[in-house]
């Protein structure tokens, strides 16, 4: 059984993901609207293009869902170091690693003969393009850099795989505040502890890697790790009681009514302001979900949710370079005008890329369990 704010963090996360891969569809196949164009192109358009702010709703749940624990933990002076390391590494790397490899075979057929893709070209008009030829960027240091998480700072994103600069940003996020949190309770124990060996350079070297950007997206990380504890001490119950509903409609309703605003708002207010709005917003659904009662109840609804939430993040990592293939050789070079027809051809490219993507997810992210349970006896022994 699961209680339905926890299916509703599964809806975000997957509604999330299937926004921006609709958002990079468009840019793969669509030719952007110019001021002559008619009002509910340049509107469709518009919505098409809230791929920015899902990253961003992404990184306010990591904080929710990883950071809020932490914060738990650390009030019961109860964090576990080498546990969070190893759960973090393997919940990335077991879908990083084969994404990193998929996207070369697909740059492979994508770019490795002469083409004259967006995508190949590192073209400015394709929203997340790569700086460099995704041919250049796939070196054996690029690879490591990759793996490591230091893309989007110090190197490029390997093989022209866009979205991957989210993923340094996440990695950062985990490490920086576990190391804070570290640091704060040697303080706070006046003792120190062999933690603070890993903590110290990994602060240390977050001043020479990360930028002002990192910062600013960091903002509704920040938010999402404390948003627990705010809703612990103010659950505001009544707001919950008051929006009692069948869970399929409900969730329409908080989407239709928080969510997208949420990511609209994105686009039209400057960067901080437009996180804390958002945030707003995304607390406010929150709070309007159920968290203490279960829902025993079963359904199609509930289970696509799960599902695709189990392989949102295969869809994040591998889409990109999947689009590219896939304009490079359907697209023509000035790409699509908007039309019913077009806008057709997109839903069935969408259903293709998520049929893959669930595909990926059967060998990596949906064997990280299995992963987890062959590692723990090598790096927790006694």
């Amino acid at each position: 059984m699961i209680s339905e704010r926890s299916l509703y963090l599964h809806l975000l996360r997957i509604f999330s993901a299937s926004v921006v891969v609709i958002g990079h569809a468009k840019e793969f196949f669509f030719v952007h609207p110019s001021q002559g164009s008619p009002l509910l192109e340049r509107l469709i358009h518009y919505l098409l293009s809230l791929g920015g702010s899902a990253v961003l709703v992404f990184f306010f749940l990591s904080g929710y869902l990883v950071g809020g624990k932490e914060l738990r933990n650390f009030a019961h002076k109860s964090i576990d170091l080498r546990r969070y390391l190893f759960d973090r590494a393997t919940r990335l790397e077991i879908v990083l690693i084969p994404a990193l490899l998929f996207t070369y075979f697909l740059n492979y057929f994508t770019c490795g003969k002469v083409r004259n893709s967006l995508y190949c070209r590192a073209d400015l008009t394709l929203w997340s393009h790569g700086a460099v030829h995704p041919m250049d960027s796939q070196s054996p240091l690029d690879f490591i850099s990759n793996v490591f998480f230091f893309q989007g700072f110090k190197t490029e994103v390997w093989g022209g795989n866009g979205p991957l600069w989210s993923l340094s940003f996440e990695f950062w996020y985990y490490v920086i505040f576990i190391s804070l949190l570290v640091v704060l309770g040697n303080i706070q124990q006046k003792k120190l502890h062999l933690d603070l060996i890993f903590a110290i350079p990994v602060l240390a070297l977050s001043f020479f890697i990360l930028d002002m950007k990192w910062l600013q997206y960091g903002t509704a990380w920040i938010l999402g790790a404390a948003i627990p504890g705010v809703m612990h001490r103010f659950p505001m119950s009544g707001l919950t009681s008051r929006f009692k509903m069948h869970t399929r409609f409900k969730f329409i309703l908080l989407v239709a009514l928080f969510v997208l605003p949420s990511m609209l708002i994105m686009l039209m207010v400057p960067l901080l302001p437009g996180i804390f709005f958002m945030g707003l917003l995304l607390i406010l659904s929150l709070y309007l979900t159920e968290q203490e009662s279960l829902l025993s109840t079963g359904g199609s609804f509930k289970s696509i949710i799960i599902k695709g939430s189990g392989f949102s993040f295969s869809l994040y990592l591998i889409h990109f370079p999947l689009l590219a293939l896939i304009a490079s050789y359907l697209a023509p070079e000035n790409r699509w005008n908007l039309s019913p027809l077009h806008i057709f051809y997109l839903i069935i490219i969408f259903l293709a890329v998520i049929g893959v993507a669930y595909v990926f997810a059967q060998i990596t992210e949906l064997r990280l369990l299995s992963l987890r349970k062959m590692l723990i006896p090598i790096f927790f022994k006694g």
